[in-house]
């Protein structure tokens, strides 16, 4: 006991003394100064109705920020008057389209760029909602009734050199007894850590069953508009 009184006694005599504490530094530039990582064993769940979020810089400095999410983003709405027509060979022997994007940002606060390739282009590290939509025209000589369309919609991170599938979506989309449909196939939000250089692209593919037969109707005419609209959390 009488140790632990001690301790504490130098503790509090040490933090009066000194504005600046640094661990594993000498050279403390901040009233905490950690050189290191950090680690909180037990997290409380709070509940005051007054919370706010923790920021980090580059350098680690901790503090709250004047940043509005609303004000963090970058969109892109599908333009069903211009669309990319697609391979209808690819599609229909089951080979991966890349659907560029080819529509301009309506809302671009970030610093994004549309590249030539039509992928969207990461200016600012961190985490991003992203909300993704496929907007199609499928045209199908002498359709039936019964006809369908089953497509896998696919998201992918490029990073340097490396393409990461983030998500994919299958759709069944029945034909409609006439030539020449649109529809709108819309994938789950998504919550994603990207960093500044990332490329966000599109895909589109037949989906095949296990023994590699396609599914769904061969189509005569394909034409797909990727939309998205990605903010900053």
């Amino acid at each position: 006991m009488k140790k632990k009184t001690i301790f504490l006694v130098w503790l509090l005599f040490s933090l009066s003394m000194f504005s600046q504490i640094g661990i594993n530094t000498s050279t403390p530039t901040a009233t905490l100064d950690v050189n290191g990582d950090a680690r909180l064993r037990t997290i409380p769940t709070l509940s005051a109705t007054n919370v706010i979020p923790i920021y980090a810089t580059s350098d680690g400095r901790l503090g709250t920020a004047l940043i509005a999410k609303e004000t963090q983003i970058v969109s892109v709405p599908p333009n069903q008057d211009n669309m990319s027509t697609l391979s209808t060979t690819d599609y229909n022997n089951l080979v991966e389209i890349t659907v560029p994007i080819i529509n301009p940002t309506n809302i671009n606060t970030i610093g994004s760029t549309i590249t030539s390739s039509g992928s969207v282009t990461i200016n600012s590290a961190g985490y991003y909602q992203l909300n993704s939509i496929f907007s199609l025209y499928i045209n199908r000589d002498n359709p039936q009734s019964t006809d369908f369309f089953w497509a896998h919609f696919k998201i992918f991170l490029k990073r340097g050199s490396t393409f990461t599938e983030l998500q994919s979506s299958s759709d069944i989309l029945p034909m409609p007894y006439k030539a020449g449909s649109y529809f709108d196939h819309n994938l789950p939000s998504l919550i994603v850590s990207l960093q500044s250089g990332d490329e966000i692209s599109y895909r589109i593919r037949r989906v095949n069953n296990t023994e590699g037969t396609a599914l769904g109707v061969a189509v005569n005419s394909l034409k797909v508009t990727p939309g998205f609209t990605l903010q900053k959390l």
